[in-house]
């Protein structure tokens, strides 16, 4: 566009050059505008995501201290009922379940 103000052609009058002078300095000040949007996007886009993150890490502390304290026992709990109940059992009693199973098989 540029190239068409500056040349000299017997179809373009002075107003004509005027106008496209016009054209030119407008789409430039929209196309500045976009530029400056973008970045007022991506800047609080930057902020959006450091808050998400900010969360995110006092989640995972909080279930970092409470998650040992809850797993631990709900862990430990069915291997110490299971041998608490094998135990138990008389030894002439017949399991329920097949002696192959290995954690299902009672002790001697």
């Amino acid at each position: 566009m540029a190239w068409l103000q500056g040349e000299r052609v017997s179809w373009l009058g002075e107003l004509h050059r005027e106008h496209l002078r016009e054209l030119g300095d407008r789409i430039t000040r929209y196309v500045e505008d976009l530029d400056a949007a973008r970045d007022r996007a991506a800047v609080a886009q930057d902020e959006l995501n450091s808050r998400l993150a900010e969360q995110m890490n006092k989640t995972m502390y909080m279930l970092s201290i409470v998650s040992p304290g809850s797993s631990f026992p709900s862990a430990c709990s069915p291997a110490s009922w299971g041998s608490t109940w094998a135990a138990s059992l008389a030894p002439k009693t017949r399991w329920p379940l097949p002696s192959s199973a290995p954690c299902c098989s009672p002790s001697p």
